[in-house]
Protein backbone atom coordinates (compact mmCIF):
# COMPACT_ATOMS: atom_id res chain seq x y z
CA UNK A 1 0.00 0.00 0.00
CA UNK A 2 1.37 3.39 -0.72
CA UNK A 3 2.10 5.49 2.06
CA UNK A 4 0.29 8.80 2.27
CA UNK A 5 0.29 11.52 4.73
CA UNK A 6 -3.07 12.59 6.35
CA UNK A 7 -3.28 15.74 8.14
CA UNK A 8 -5.20 15.70 11.78
CA UNK A 9 -5.81 19.12 13.14
CA UNK A 10 -5.97 19.77 17.11
CA UNK A 11 -8.21 22.84 18.54
CA UNK A 12 -7.39 23.85 22.17
CA UNK A 13 -8.83 27.25 23.44
CA UNK A 14 -6.34 29.14 25.11
CA UNK A 15 -5.61 32.68 26.28
CA UNK A 16 -3.95 33.11 22.78
CA UNK A 17 -6.31 30.65 20.83
CA UNK A 18 -2.97 29.08 19.93
CA UNK A 19 -3.74 26.23 17.03
CA UNK A 20 -1.62 22.48 17.12
CA UNK A 21 -0.85 20.79 14.27
CA UNK A 22 0.10 16.85 14.21
CA UNK A 23 0.31 14.42 10.93
CA UNK A 24 -1.08 11.37 10.91
CA UNK A 25 1.14 9.05 8.34
CA UNK A 26 0.22 5.74 6.75
CA UNK A 27 2.87 3.14 6.54
CA UNK A 28 3.57 -0.10 5.49
CA UNK A 29 5.32 -1.66 8.91
CA UNK A 30 5.56 -0.24 12.82
CA UNK A 31 9.06 0.24 12.35
CA UNK A 32 8.91 2.92 9.73
CA UNK A 33 7.32 5.23 12.23
CA UNK A 34 9.73 8.21 12.92
CA UNK A 35 11.39 7.67 16.26
CA UNK A 36 9.48 11.00 17.51
CA UNK A 37 6.29 8.74 16.66
CA UNK A 38 3.94 8.84 19.92
CA UNK A 39 2.33 5.90 18.80
CA UNK A 40 1.25 3.49 15.60
CA UNK A 41 -2.08 1.13 15.57
CA UNK A 42 -2.08 -1.55 12.69
CA UNK A 43 -5.94 -2.05 11.23
CA UNK A 44 -6.84 -5.96 10.36
CA UNK A 45 -10.85 -5.25 10.28
CA UNK A 46 -12.94 -3.60 7.86
CA UNK A 47 -12.89 0.21 7.26
CA UNK A 48 -12.42 2.14 10.77
CA UNK A 49 -12.25 5.96 11.16
CA UNK A 50 -9.93 7.21 13.90
CA UNK A 51 -10.33 10.19 15.61
CA UNK A 52 -6.87 11.42 17.25
CA UNK A 53 -5.92 14.07 19.58
CA UNK A 54 -1.76 14.51 19.95
CA UNK A 55 -2.10 17.37 22.65
CA UNK A 56 -2.98 14.03 25.29
CA UNK A 57 -1.67 11.28 22.66
CA UNK A 58 -4.77 9.67 22.47
CA UNK A 59 -6.04 7.26 19.50
CA UNK A 60 -8.95 5.30 19.22
CA UNK A 61 -10.90 4.03 16.68
CA UNK A 62 -14.74 3.30 15.98
CA UNK A 63 -16.58 2.13 13.01
CA UNK A 64 -16.87 3.90 9.99
CA UNK A 65 -20.52 3.85 10.50
CA UNK A 66 -20.80 5.59 13.39
CA UNK A 67 -19.88 9.08 11.24
CA UNK A 68 -21.83 8.90 8.22
CA UNK A 69 -21.67 11.41 5.14
CA UNK A 70 -18.83 12.21 2.90
CA UNK A 71 -15.19 12.47 2.86
CA UNK A 72 -15.51 15.15 5.82
CA UNK A 73 -16.93 14.28 8.77
CA UNK A 74 -17.03 15.11 12.28
CA UNK A 75 -15.51 13.77 15.17
CA UNK A 76 -16.11 13.28 18.84
CA UNK A 77 -14.67 16.35 21.23
CA UNK A 78 -12.81 15.87 24.26
CA UNK A 79 -13.43 17.72 27.72
CA UNK A 80 -14.32 20.92 27.56
CA UNK A 81 -11.65 23.04 25.39
CA UNK A 82 -10.26 19.87 23.01
CA UNK A 83 -11.99 19.19 19.63
CA UNK A 84 -10.16 16.12 17.54
CA UNK A 85 -10.90 17.75 13.94
CA UNK A 86 -10.17 15.46 11.40
CA UNK A 87 -11.02 11.64 10.96
CA UNK A 88 -9.12 8.91 9.09
CA UNK A 89 -9.94 5.98 7.12
CA UNK A 90 -7.96 2.88 7.22
CA UNK A 91 -8.42 0.17 5.27
CA UNK A 92 -7.72 -3.73 6.77
CA UNK A 93 -4.27 -4.37 6.91
CA UNK A 94 -2.98 -0.31 6.96
CA UNK A 95 -1.24 1.01 9.53
CA UNK A 96 -0.57 4.81 10.24
CA UNK A 97 2.19 6.32 12.80
CA UNK A 98 1.09 9.03 15.45
CA UNK A 99 3.73 11.70 14.81
CA UNK A 100 4.21 14.97 17.10
CA UNK A 101 6.20 16.18 20.29
CA UNK A 102 3.32 17.02 22.61
CA UNK A 103 1.06 14.12 24.50
CA UNK A 104 1.18 11.13 27.04
CA UNK A 105 -0.06 8.62 25.55
CA UNK A 106 -3.40 8.57 27.96
CA UNK A 107 -6.51 6.84 26.71
CA UNK A 108 -9.46 8.51 27.65
CA UNK A 109 -13.16 6.47 27.58
CA UNK A 110 -15.42 6.64 24.61
CA UNK A 111 -18.35 7.56 26.84
CA UNK A 112 -16.36 11.42 27.57
CA UNK A 113 -16.94 12.19 23.88
CA UNK A 114 -19.52 14.61 22.63
CA UNK A 115 -20.37 16.14 19.49
CA UNK A 116 -17.44 17.86 18.09
CA UNK A 117 -16.31 20.04 15.02
CA UNK A 118 -15.21 19.79 11.56
CA UNK A 119 -11.33 20.02 10.55
CA UNK A 120 -12.04 22.91 7.40
CA UNK A 121 -14.16 25.33 10.27
CA UNK A 122 -11.25 25.08 12.94
CA UNK A 123 -8.63 25.87 10.44
CA UNK A 124 -10.45 28.89 9.24
CA UNK A 125 -11.72 30.30 12.51
CA UNK A 126 -8.17 29.77 14.22
CA UNK A 127 -5.86 31.57 11.38
CA UNK A 128 -7.93 34.50 10.92
CA UNK A 129 -5.65 37.95 11.34
CA UNK A 130 -2.92 38.26 14.14
CA UNK A 131 -4.03 35.62 15.97
CA UNK A 132 -2.49 33.24 13.04
CA UNK A 133 1.09 35.39 14.07
CA UNK A 134 0.66 34.68 17.41
CA UNK A 135 -0.01 31.00 17.32
CA UNK A 136 2.79 30.40 14.82
CA UNK A 137 5.36 32.36 17.28
CA UNK A 138 3.98 30.77 20.19
CA UNK A 139 4.15 27.16 18.81
CA UNK A 140 7.34 28.17 17.25
CA UNK A 141 8.71 28.84 21.02
CA UNK A 142 7.14 25.94 22.23
CA UNK A 143 8.71 23.24 20.01
CA UNK A 144 12.36 25.07 20.91
CA UNK A 145 11.37 24.64 24.40
CA UNK A 146 10.63 21.08 23.92
CA UNK A 147 13.89 20.17 22.38
CA UNK A 148 15.58 21.57 24.77
CA UNK A 149 14.12 19.78 27.95
CA UNK A 150 14.06 16.60 25.95
CA UNK A 151 17.93 16.90 25.45
CA UNK A 152 18.45 17.22 28.84
CA UNK A 153 15.48 14.69 30.29
CA UNK A 154 18.43 11.96 27.36
CA UNK A 155 21.38 13.52 29.58
CA UNK A 156 19.90 12.40 32.24
CA UNK A 157 18.52 9.33 31.59
CA UNK A 158 21.80 8.17 29.81
CA UNK A 159 23.50 9.29 33.13
CA UNK A 160 20.96 7.85 35.80
CA UNK A 161 19.38 4.99 33.69
CA UNK A 162 16.44 3.57 33.40
CA UNK A 163 13.70 4.76 35.89
CA UNK A 164 10.45 2.28 35.11
CA UNK A 165 12.23 -1.38 35.19
CA UNK A 166 12.76 -3.81 32.20
CA UNK A 167 10.72 -5.91 30.12
CA UNK A 168 11.56 -9.35 28.31
CA UNK A 169 12.28 -8.83 24.74
CA UNK A 170 11.41 -12.63 23.54
CA UNK A 171 13.01 -12.32 20.09
CA UNK A 172 16.10 -11.13 21.35
CA UNK A 173 15.95 -13.41 24.25
CA UNK A 174 17.40 -10.25 26.38
CA UNK A 175 15.94 -7.75 28.90
CA UNK A 176 15.14 -3.92 27.71
CA UNK A 177 15.41 -1.01 29.96
CA UNK A 178 12.14 1.21 30.11
CA UNK A 179 13.09 4.66 29.96
CA UNK A 180 11.22 7.69 30.98
CA UNK A 181 8.04 8.35 33.04
CA UNK A 182 5.33 6.58 33.04
CA UNK A 183 3.21 7.96 30.47
CA UNK A 184 6.52 9.64 28.71
CA UNK A 185 8.65 6.20 28.37
CA UNK A 186 10.67 4.55 25.69
CA UNK A 187 12.04 1.28 25.13
CA UNK A 188 15.77 1.08 25.62
CA UNK A 189 18.62 -1.08 24.07
CA UNK A 190 19.08 -4.23 25.68
CA UNK A 191 23.01 -4.71 27.34
CA UNK A 192 25.49 -6.72 25.12
CA UNK A 193 26.61 -8.73 27.96
CA UNK A 194 23.24 -10.36 28.72
CA UNK A 195 22.91 -13.80 27.84
CA UNK A 196 20.33 -15.47 25.48
CA UNK A 197 17.39 -16.20 27.29
CA UNK A 198 14.62 -18.58 26.18
CA UNK A 199 12.02 -17.37 28.78
CA UNK A 200 11.68 -15.15 31.93
CA UNK A 201 9.25 -14.78 34.47
CA UNK A 202 8.14 -10.87 35.55
CA UNK A 203 8.21 -10.68 39.29
CA UNK A 204 8.22 -6.71 39.60
CA UNK A 205 9.52 -4.19 37.26
CA UNK A 206 13.58 -5.25 38.51
CA UNK A 207 13.46 -8.92 39.01
CA UNK A 208 13.11 -11.45 37.01
CA UNK A 209 13.55 -15.47 37.11
CA UNK A 210 14.84 -16.71 33.52
CA UNK A 211 16.02 -19.54 31.76
CA UNK A 212 19.48 -19.39 30.23
CA UNK A 213 21.61 -20.83 27.93
CA UNK A 214 24.21 -20.62 30.22
CA UNK A 215 22.77 -22.37 33.24
CA UNK A 216 20.68 -26.02 34.17
CA UNK A 217 18.68 -24.13 36.86
CA UNK A 218 16.51 -21.24 36.89
CA UNK A 219 17.99 -17.86 37.55
CA UNK A 220 17.40 -15.21 39.53
CA UNK A 221 18.24 -11.78 37.99
CA UNK A 222 18.15 -8.39 39.31
CA UNK A 223 19.19 -5.93 35.86
CA UNK A 224 20.32 -2.86 36.63
CA UNK A 225 21.92 -3.88 40.14
CA UNK A 226 25.70 -4.24 41.05
CA UNK A 227 25.57 -8.41 39.65
CA UNK A 228 22.69 -9.30 36.79
CA UNK A 229 22.39 -12.84 38.53
CA UNK A 230 21.20 -12.56 41.82
CA UNK A 231 20.83 -16.17 42.71
CA UNK A 232 20.98 -19.56 41.48
CA UNK A 233 17.35 -21.81 42.18
CA UNK A 234 19.55 -25.09 42.43
CA UNK A 235 16.21 -26.98 43.48
CA UNK A 236 14.65 -26.33 39.47
CA UNK A 237 15.67 -26.71 36.13
CA UNK A 238 15.32 -24.62 33.74
CA UNK A 239 12.62 -24.21 31.08
CA UNK A 240 9.14 -25.00 32.96
CA UNK A 241 6.35 -25.39 30.79
CA UNK A 242 4.35 -22.05 32.34
CA UNK A 243 5.26 -20.13 34.94
CA UNK A 244 3.37 -17.31 37.50
CA UNK A 245 4.47 -15.27 40.01
CA UNK A 246 1.87 -13.33 42.96
CA UNK A 247 0.61 -10.03 42.54
CA UNK A 248 3.24 -8.86 45.15
CA UNK A 249 6.50 -10.71 43.24
CA UNK A 250 6.50 -12.51 46.65
CA UNK A 251 5.70 -16.31 45.60
CA UNK A 252 5.50 -18.02 42.01
CA UNK A 253 5.07 -21.35 40.91
CA UNK A 254 6.52 -23.17 37.90
CA UNK A 255 4.41 -25.94 35.84
CA UNK A 256 7.01 -28.77 34.76
CA UNK A 257 4.74 -30.99 32.19
CA UNK A 258 7.27 -34.07 32.42
CA UNK A 259 7.99 -34.02 35.94
CA UNK A 260 3.65 -33.72 36.34
CA UNK A 261 4.18 -31.63 38.88
CA UNK A 262 4.47 -27.88 40.04
CA UNK A 263 7.22 -26.08 42.20
CA UNK A 264 6.34 -23.07 44.41
CA UNK A 265 9.23 -20.65 45.56
CA UNK A 266 8.63 -18.25 48.30
CA UNK A 267 10.69 -15.65 49.81
CA UNK A 268 10.98 -13.75 47.00
CA UNK A 269 12.98 -11.60 45.23
CA UNK A 270 15.79 -11.51 48.00
CA UNK A 271 16.28 -15.44 49.48
CA UNK A 272 14.01 -18.07 47.38
CA UNK A 273 13.01 -21.24 48.65
CA UNK A 274 11.73 -24.42 47.49
CA UNK A 275 8.72 -24.24 49.63
CA UNK A 276 6.13 -26.97 47.94
CA UNK A 277 6.14 -29.40 45.23
CA UNK A 278 2.73 -30.39 43.83
CA UNK A 279 1.93 -33.84 42.40
CA UNK A 280 0.06 -34.04 39.45
CA UNK A 281 0.35 -37.63 38.77
CA UNK A 282 -3.44 -38.04 38.79
CA UNK A 283 -3.98 -35.20 36.66
CA UNK A 284 -5.12 -36.24 33.21
CA UNK A 285 -5.67 -32.72 31.30
CA UNK A 286 -2.75 -30.29 30.85
CA UNK A 287 -2.20 -27.41 32.71
CA UNK A 288 -3.41 -24.08 31.10
CA UNK A 289 -3.58 -21.24 33.65
CA UNK A 290 -2.08 -20.88 37.45
CA UNK A 291 -2.83 -18.87 40.19
CA UNK A 292 -0.58 -18.05 43.55
CA UNK A 293 -1.28 -16.42 46.30
CA UNK A 294 1.08 -14.15 47.94
CA UNK A 295 2.73 -16.46 50.63
CA UNK A 296 2.54 -19.48 48.30
CA UNK A 297 0.40 -21.20 50.33
CA UNK A 298 -2.88 -21.25 48.06
CA UNK A 299 -2.97 -22.31 44.62
CA UNK A 300 -5.69 -21.87 41.41
CA UNK A 301 -4.98 -24.09 38.45
CA UNK A 302 -7.23 -25.50 35.50
CA UNK A 303 -6.88 -28.23 33.47
CA UNK A 304 -7.71 -28.53 29.97
CA UNK A 305 -10.05 -32.03 30.26
CA UNK A 306 -12.10 -32.67 27.03
CA UNK A 307 -13.96 -29.68 25.77
CA UNK A 308 -13.92 -27.97 28.70
CA UNK A 309 -11.57 -26.62 31.36
CA UNK A 310 -11.46 -28.34 35.34
CA UNK A 311 -10.58 -25.94 37.79
CA UNK A 312 -8.82 -27.25 40.56
CA UNK A 313 -7.89 -25.67 44.27
CA UNK A 314 -5.05 -26.53 46.32
CA UNK A 315 -4.07 -25.78 49.96
CA UNK A 316 -0.85 -25.88 51.84
CA UNK A 317 -3.08 -27.08 54.58
CA UNK A 318 -4.42 -30.12 53.37
CA UNK A 319 -1.72 -30.76 50.99
CA UNK A 320 -4.57 -32.06 48.35
CA UNK A 321 -6.07 -30.65 45.38
CA UNK A 322 -9.57 -30.32 44.97
CA UNK A 323 -12.48 -30.03 41.81
CA UNK A 324 -14.14 -27.07 41.85
CA UNK A 325 -16.04 -26.64 38.39
CA UNK A 326 -15.62 -27.22 35.26
CA UNK A 327 -15.63 -23.83 32.51
CA UNK A 328 -15.55 -23.56 28.93
CA UNK A 329 -12.27 -21.96 28.88
CA UNK A 330 -9.76 -20.42 31.22
CA UNK A 331 -9.25 -16.80 30.38
CA UNK A 332 -7.47 -15.76 33.81
CA UNK A 333 -7.35 -16.83 37.05
CA UNK A 334 -6.80 -14.93 40.76
CA UNK A 335 -6.12 -15.09 44.41
CA UNK A 336 -7.24 -12.16 46.75
CA UNK A 337 -5.22 -11.02 49.88
CA UNK A 338 -8.09 -12.44 51.59
CA UNK A 339 -7.78 -15.69 50.29
CA UNK A 340 -10.95 -15.46 47.93
CA UNK A 341 -9.90 -17.15 44.30
CA UNK A 342 -11.71 -15.92 41.17
CA UNK A 343 -12.00 -17.74 37.54
CA UNK A 344 -12.74 -16.18 34.38
CA UNK A 345 -14.72 -18.25 31.51
CA UNK A 346 -13.59 -17.02 28.16
CA UNK A 347 -15.67 -18.49 26.24
CA UNK A 348 -19.21 -17.58 28.16
CA UNK A 349 -17.68 -14.10 29.57
CA UNK A 350 -18.31 -15.08 33.04
CA UNK A 351 -16.37 -14.31 36.42
CA UNK A 352 -16.55 -16.83 39.29
CA UNK A 353 -16.00 -16.39 42.53
CA UNK A 354 -14.49 -18.75 44.98
CA UNK A 355 -14.96 -17.67 48.83
CA UNK A 356 -12.27 -18.70 51.42
CA UNK A 357 -10.70 -20.79 48.95
CA UNK A 358 -8.73 -22.95 51.78
CA UNK A 359 -11.69 -23.46 53.50
CA UNK A 360 -13.41 -25.46 51.11
CA UNK A 361 -15.61 -22.88 49.78
CA UNK A 362 -17.73 -23.06 46.08
CA UNK A 363 -17.43 -21.15 43.26
CA UNK A 364 -20.62 -18.44 42.82
CA UNK A 365 -21.00 -16.16 39.89
CA UNK A 366 -20.37 -12.78 40.15
CA UNK A 367 -20.00 -11.26 36.72
CA UNK A 368 -21.09 -11.76 33.53
CA UNK A 369 -22.07 -9.77 29.82
CA UNK A 370 -24.24 -7.29 31.84
CA UNK A 371 -20.98 -5.93 34.09
CA UNK A 372 -19.14 -5.79 30.76
CA UNK A 373 -17.34 -8.83 30.79
CA UNK A 374 -16.37 -9.48 26.75
CA UNK A 375 -13.83 -12.65 25.97
CA UNK A 376 -12.04 -11.91 29.27
CA UNK A 377 -8.30 -12.63 28.73
CA UNK A 378 -6.77 -11.30 32.09
CA UNK A 379 -7.68 -11.30 36.16
CA UNK A 380 -6.08 -9.57 38.72
CA UNK A 381 -7.15 -8.54 42.60
CA UNK A 382 -5.85 -4.90 43.01
CA UNK A 383 -4.22 -4.09 46.43
CA UNK A 384 -8.23 -2.42 47.18
CA UNK A 385 -9.78 -5.50 46.70
CA UNK A 386 -11.04 -4.52 43.42
CA UNK A 387 -11.09 -6.99 40.83
CA UNK A 388 -9.85 -6.10 36.94
CA UNK A 389 -10.69 -7.73 33.90
CA UNK A 390 -8.77 -7.40 30.72
CA UNK A 391 -11.79 -7.90 28.06
CA UNK A 392 -10.45 -8.78 24.68
CA UNK A 393 -13.48 -8.38 22.57
CA UNK A 394 -13.99 -4.91 23.70
CA UNK A 395 -10.70 -3.77 24.45
CA UNK A 396 -11.14 -1.84 27.92
CA UNK A 397 -10.62 -2.93 31.52
CA UNK A 398 -13.38 -3.76 33.67
CA UNK A 399 -12.94 -2.81 37.45
CA UNK A 400 -15.47 -4.25 39.43
CA UNK A 401 -15.82 -4.45 43.58
CA UNK A 402 -15.94 -7.83 45.32
CA UNK A 403 -19.22 -8.43 44.93
CA UNK A 404 -18.81 -8.13 41.75
CA UNK A 405 -20.52 -4.72 40.53
CA UNK A 406 -19.04 -2.59 37.81
CA UNK A 407 -17.10 0.06 39.15
CA UNK A 408 -15.77 1.63 36.30
CA UNK A 409 -14.32 0.92 33.01
CA UNK A 410 -11.28 2.23 31.32
CA UNK A 411 -11.12 1.94 27.66
CA UNK A 412 -7.97 0.97 26.14
CA UNK A 413 -8.49 0.75 22.36
CA UNK A 414 -5.88 -1.96 21.90
CA UNK A 415 -6.24 -5.81 22.04
CA UNK A 416 -5.23 -7.27 25.75
CA UNK A 417 -3.65 -10.13 25.87
CA UNK A 418 -3.43 -10.44 29.77
CA UNK A 419 -3.36 -8.70 32.59
CA UNK A 420 0.43 -9.21 34.29
CA UNK A 421 1.28 -6.92 37.82
CA UNK A 422 4.35 -4.69 36.61
CA UNK A 423 5.17 -1.97 39.14
CA UNK A 424 2.96 -1.00 42.07
CA UNK A 425 -0.36 -0.77 40.90
CA UNK A 426 0.35 -0.85 37.38
CA UNK A 427 -0.21 -4.21 34.89
CA UNK A 428 0.73 -5.00 31.85
CA UNK A 429 -2.18 -5.53 28.79
CA UNK A 430 0.43 -5.93 26.46
CA UNK A 431 4.21 -6.63 26.72
CA UNK A 432 5.86 -7.22 23.44
CA UNK A 433 8.05 -4.44 23.15
CA UNK A 434 7.85 -4.43 19.06
CA UNK A 435 4.66 -3.24 19.03
CA UNK A 436 3.12 -0.48 21.57
CA UNK A 437 2.89 -1.88 25.41
CA UNK A 438 -0.29 -0.98 26.76
CA UNK A 439 -0.04 -0.35 30.74
CA UNK A 440 -2.93 -0.35 33.09
CA UNK A 441 -1.76 2.46 35.88
CA UNK A 442 -4.42 2.54 39.39
CA UNK A 443 -1.72 5.16 40.85
CA UNK A 444 -3.77 7.64 39.11
CA UNK A 445 -7.84 8.98 39.79
CA UNK A 446 -8.99 7.99 37.89
CA UNK A 447 -7.68 5.13 36.51
CA UNK A 448 -5.76 5.30 33.06
CA UNK A 449 -4.29 3.22 30.24
CA UNK A 450 -1.31 4.75 28.83
CA UNK A 451 1.16 3.31 26.72
CA UNK A 452 4.76 3.05 25.81
CA UNK A 453 5.89 2.94 21.77
CA UNK A 454 7.48 0.52 20.49
CA UNK A 455 11.11 -0.53 20.18
CA UNK A 456 12.52 1.02 17.28
CA UNK A 457 14.98 -2.09 16.31
CA UNK A 458 13.83 -5.73 15.32
CA UNK A 459 16.64 -8.23 15.71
Amino acid sequence: MAQRRVLVCILQRHPINRVKRAHARFCRRPQDCDRNALGFFEETANDVEYWISLDRGLFHHSSADSYPGGAERTCPKFGRDLHAASCIRAHPGSAFCIEGLAGSGQAFPTETAPRGVRCSNVRRAAIRGATAVISFLYRTLAVIFGVIVGCVLLVEAQVSGPSLGYLFDADSGKLRPLQGILGSATVGTPEDSQSELSSALLLDSNHFIVSSADSPQLLLLRPGGPSLVAAVIQELPGNPTMAVSSIQGTAAAFYYAGLHSIKVLTGLPNQPSLAHSIDLADSNGTIRRLALSKNGELLLYSAVEGSEDAIYGWSADTGQSRFLTSIGSTGGLAIGDTGDGYVADERNDAIFAIRNLAGGGSPQFVAGEREGISRPVGLAVSASNELLVANATTGDVSILDSSGHNVKTVTCGCRPNGLTPFRESTFLLTSDVHRAVFVLDLNQSPPRIVFIPPAKDRP
